[in-house]
């Protein structure tokens, strides 16, 4: 028996650790603001189908309560909350280790990266400021809005207010470069795209995107022409997929794969895994000149915590790289003028809490004024409940005409008591002396023919005894 048991604790054990091990991982709570686009329903569908996540939180400006209960009945392990509208962003964000922020217009054909970038910024500061205000620390922050190489920097100075900012865990979505470049190269050497290692560094932008074909695996042959048609191919893709919806949609799907892999493998670093993935992050190791940039990092619990040196790259990838940098420090720079613009609108809010300040200010000049008057009312009330006290007093030395009154109805109920009291004690000798003898025994000696009103049972006593108490 002992033996069988020494077998089967292994087996038990380990099958109960297979069972439960769901029940073993830390809480996480992702939040997709912006749920309610064709990029926002996807990615909730993925994060939905990630066991390792427990809460999933869906936000949109629009009614998303359908959304919900949809997604909510696909069997994944997830719980799916829903929020709408500007007044529950806050509570949206709350609590929050993985912010995916997807919201705003997207690209089209007509509209152009600065018209863009104005009409999203705004919709970015305001949820940056109610992440930051709503969680004590910072959670992940990866931005899908376009255009990513202006509003990651934005969003950036708009955190830095805060005392909690993180610069560690603010990212924007570049895997879609690395999954179309990866594919394309596959496509060329017919092989299957997991197979394939191409690093794509650099920025979002169609002049920041450059594929590290230097340092591809497999290591094909590719002449100047491929690389140059690689190239463009890789960096017009966006518009090849506009050109094909007719210039009323950007790329949906795509993207939505791609932003739900860097998602995951955030999920991943929240329950203490390391992992490496690519995204456009704060970034000085580049270069000096360089405050953001898209490269290769290891991913862990706290943010970011090692970032990929750039590897040895061609003549023409380092013209590349020139020009990549050149346009990121523009995006940064028109991120900087929109946050100094948008901030002199802070400043007039901030004179106006001046003003507030100095009429708190003159108000707790004031204040020991009105103290004094509390402490004369005070001690005139306390003035008043003294004489009170003392008027009772003398109402006790001479009581009211109402309380002899009250005494004297006392003094008749005690006397009532004291009647009842005798009525029963006489109406108990009288049961003794003259009904009690006249019982059944009685007149069974006494050879006498019993009336039935004059026979009384012995045990019919108390009851009587009861009644007249009663």
């Amino acid at each position: 028996m002992k033996s069988v048991l020494k077998f089967l604790k292994p087996i038990s054990l380990a099958h109960f650790a297979k069972r439960y091990r769901h029940t073993a991982r830390l809480p996480c709570k992702v939040c997709v603001v912006g749920a309610n686009g064709v990029i926002g329903r996807h990615l909730a569908l993925y994060m939905k189908m990630n066991s390792a996540v427990l809460n999933l939180t869906l936000y949109d400006t629009e009614e998303i309560e359908g959304l919900r209960e949809d997604i909510s009945h696909i069997d994944y392990n997830p719980w799916v909350f829903a929020h709408s509208g500007e007044k529950e962003l806050h509570q949206a964000v709350d609590c929050s280790q993985l912010v995916i922020v997807v919201c705003g217009c997207r690209k089209q054909d007509e509209v152009d990266d600065n018209k863009l970038f104005e009409t999203n910024a705004p919709i970015v500061m305001k949820i940056m400021d109610a992440i930051m205000e709503s969680n004590a620390k910072q959670p992940f922050v990866h931005i899908i809005t376009e255009p990513v190489n202006t509003l990651v920097p934005l969003a950036a100075l708009t955190m830095q207010k805060y005392d909690h900012y993180d610069e560690r865990k603010l990212s924007g979505s570049t895997s879609i470069d690395l999954m179309r470049a990866r594919l394309m190269y596959a496509e060329f050497l017919h092989v299957d795209p997991y197979k394939v290692k191409l690093p794509v560094i650099g920025g979002r932008s169609e002049k920041t995107i450059i594929p590290l074909l230097s340092v591809r695996e497999p290591s094909e042959n590719m002449s100047k022409e491929e690389r140059d048609k690689f190239l463009k191919r890789l960096r017009m893709a966006d518009m090849d997929v506009m050109n094909a919806k007719c210039g009323e949609a950007s790329a949906q799907f795509s993207v939505a794969v791609a932003a739900s892999r860097f998602c995951y493998s955030v999920v991943e670093a929240i329950c203490r895994k390391s992992v490496k993935d690519v995204a456009f992050i704060p970034c000085k190791t580049i270069r000096e000149d360089v405050d953001y940039f898209s490269t290769r990092f290891v991913l862990e619990e706290d943010g970011v915590k090692e970032i990929d040196k750039l590897p040895d790259i061609d003549g023409e990838e380092e013209a590349l790289l020139e020009i990549a940098i050149k346009e990121i420090e523009a995006s940064c720079k028109m991120a900087k003028d929109y946050y100094e613009n948008h901030g002199k609108k802070e400043v007039k809010k901030d004179d106006c809490q001046q003003e507030k300040d100095g009429k708190k200010a003159a108000k707790e000049e004031k204040k020991p004024e009105k103290e004094g008057k509390k402490e004369e009312k005070k001690l005139e009330k306390e003035e008043k409940k003294e004489q009170k006290k003392s008027e009772v007093k003398k109402d006790d030395c001479q009581p009211k005409a109402e309380d002899a009154i009250n005494s004297n109805s006392l003094s008749e109920r005690e006397i009532n008591a004291n009647g009842d009291i005798y009525h029963i004690l006489s109406s108990f000798v009288r049961l003794l002396i003259f009904e009690f003898p006249k019982s059944q025994n009685h007149y069974e000696l006494s050879g006498e023919v019993p009336s039935a009103a004059n026979i009384v049972d012995a045990s019919t006593i108390p009851l009587v005894l009861v009644r007249s108490i009663l």
